[in-house]
C-alpha cells in the first residue's frame, strides 16, 4: 500500500536508508513548512486576514481527556479562578494566536463550572462563541436575555457570547481587570446572587497596593474603590490590588438581575449582569491553598460546643452541638419575609440558628451520638470526620433537577472523636 506524504515535506524512498550517510543524505528544505504546538483551543478555530487565529477552549473534562488548569495562556489569571481538579467540571476561555509564530497574543477567561463551547465564528477581531451550560455561574453582559426560572439549581441552557480582541481591555491595564467573581464562603464561581451574600472578586488593578480593611459593615468607599449593583453601592469589607471582598446590597429579586461594576479611582471595569434570587446557600469551608471547591466535601469552619475552633487536634464530641456558618441566607431585619427552614438527616439535627452579622447565618447542629456514621481512617483512629448536609426547604422546587430531599443543599465535614 502506498502512503501519501504530508503536504510540504520531502518524501524519500525506503532504499535511501539502506546505506544512510548523514553527509550525503538529502536534507529537508528550510522554510518549506513549519510546525508548532500551542496548548490552547480544541473547540473551534478561526483565522483572519492578518494571520491571527482565534480559538475556543475549556479547562476541565473534555471527552476522555482532562485539560489542566495551568495553561500558559492563562498564567496571569488568579489561581483562585481556576478549578484545580479538572474532572469535576469545565470552564471556558478564548485565545488569540499569531498564526505565523504560535505566540498567544491574548486570552479571555469566561469562567463557569459547566460551560462548554460548541462552536466559534469570527467577525473582524470579534470571536463569537456558542455552547451549553447547566449552571448560570459565569458573567452575563448587561441586558442579557435570561430565563424567568433562572436560579442556583441546575438548569440546562444555551448561551451566545462575543469576545472583542481589539477592545481596550486587551491592550491596557488602566481599567480594573476582573479575573473572576466567586462566592466568598467556598470560592465557587458566583451564579445568581442574593442580597447580603458575600462575594470575592479576583483580578488586577482592583484597588490599592496595600490592602485596606473596613472598620464596619456599612463602608461603601474604601481605598478609592467602590462597587455598584445598579443604583446601589455595595458594602466593602476588604480591598487590594488583586482582591475585593464585598456584600451584595439589597437589590430586587428577579431573573433580569442587577448590573455590577467596579470603580477604582474614578475608572470603571466593564459591567457584568447577575440574576438575583432569594437564596443561594453555601457553607464557609477551609479551602487548601490554590484549590477551588469541588464536588467533594471540605472541612467546615466550625466551632465546638465550648466555642473553640474545630480541628484535628480539637475534635467535637459525639452528640454535642457545633456551629457552622452559611453565606447566601442572611436576613434583612428591616424587611420581614419568611425565615429559612433548615433540615438535615443522617442522625444530625438542626437545633437553631442566629445572625452573627448582617451577612452570615450561624447554624447550630447536633452531631449524631453513634460513631458508626463517622469516617475513621484507620478504623481504630481516635479522631474521625463526620459529614453533614443541610437543606433550605423554602427553596424547594419540584422536578428532576433537584436532589431527592428537595431544596438547595450545602454541607461539609467536621472532626469528631470516636
Amino acid at each position: 500500500m502506498r502512503r501519501s506524504s504530508r503536504a510540504g515535506a520531502q518524501s524519500l524512498p525506503a532504499s535511501a536508508f539502506l546505506n544512510y550517510d548523514p553527509n550525503t543524505a538529502p536534507s529537508i528544505v528550510p522554510g518549506l513548512f513549519s510546525l508548532y504546538s500551542v496548548p490552547v483551543g480544541g473547540l473551534g478555530v478561526q483565522v483572519d486576514a492578518n494571520g491571527f487565529a482565534y480559538v475556543g477552549g475549556i479547562i476541565g473534562l473534555m471527552a476522555n481527556y482532562d485539560v489542566a488548569a495551568n495553561l500558559p495562556a492563562l498564567a496571569s489569571l488568579p489561581t483562585a479562578c481556576l478549578l484545580a481538579q479538572t474532572t469535576i467540571g469545565k470552564s471556558a476561555y478564548t485565545s488569540q494566536v499569531d498564526a505565523s509564530s504560535g505566540n498567544v497574543l491574548g486570552s479571555q477567561f469566561i469562567g463557569g463550572t459547566t460551560l462548554a463551547i460548541a462552536g466559534v465564528a469570527l467577525s473582524g477581531s470579534t470571536l463569537w462563541i456558542a455552547g451549553a451550560t447547566n449552571l448560570p455561574n459565569f458573567p452575563f453582559s448587561p441586558n442579557a436575555l435570561t430565563s424567568s426560572k433562572l436560579g442556583p439549581n441546575p438548569l440546562p441552557g444555551a448561551y451566545l457570547g462575543a469576545v472583542d480582541f481589539s477592545a481596550p481591555a486587551f491592550r491596557t491595564t488602566v481599567a480594573p481587570q476582573i479575573g473572576c467573581i466567586v462566592d466568598a464562603a467556598n470560592l465557587a464561581p458566583a451564579g445568581p446572587v442574593v442580597p447580603y451574600q458575600l462575594l470575592t472578586i479576583f483580578g488586577s488593578g482592583l484597588g490599592p497596593a496595600a490592602g485596606a480593611v473596613a472598620t464596619d459593615n456599612a463602608t461603601t468607599m474604601l481605598g478609592g474603590v467602590s462597587v455598584t449593583f445598579g443604583s446601589l453601592v455595595a458594602p466593602l469589607l476588604y480591598v487590594s490590588s488583586n482582591q475585593i471582598n464585598l456584600a451584595v446590597p439589597l437589590v430586587p429579586e428577579g431573573p433580569s438581575g442587577t448590573v455590577m461594576q467596579v470603580t477604582v479611582n474614578g475608572v470603571s471595569s466593564p459591567p457584568l449582569q447577575f440574576p438575583v434570587t432569594s437564596a443561594n446557600p453555601s457553607l464557609f469551608v477551609n479551602i487548601p491553598a490554590g484549590l477551588q471547591t469541588t464536588s467533594q466535601e471540605f472541612i467546615a469552619v466550625a466551632l465546638n460546643a465550648n466555642g473553640s475552633l474545630n480541628s484535628p487536634s480539637n475534635p467535637a464530641q459525639p452528640g454535642s452541638v457545633i456551629s457552622v456558618f452559611v453565606n447566601g441566607l442572611a436576613m434583612d431585619p428591616e424587611i420581614p419575609f419568611e425565615p429559612p427552614q433548615l433540615y438535615t438527616g443522617g442522625g444530625w439535627s438542626v437545633m437553631d440558628y442566629s445572625q452573627t452579622n448582617p451577612f452570615v447565618l450561624e447554624v447550630h447542629l447536633q452531631i449524631p451520638s453513634s460513631p458508626t456514621t463517622f469516617d475513621c481512617q484507620p478504623a481504630n483512629a481516635s479522631v474521625c470526620t463526620a459529614t453533614f448536609e443541610i437543606f433550605e426547604l423554602n427553596s424547594y422546587l419540584t422536578g428532576s433537577q433537584l436532589n431527592s430531599t428537595g431544596g438547595l443543599a450545602f454541607g461539609g465535614e467536621v472532626y469528631v472523636t470516636q
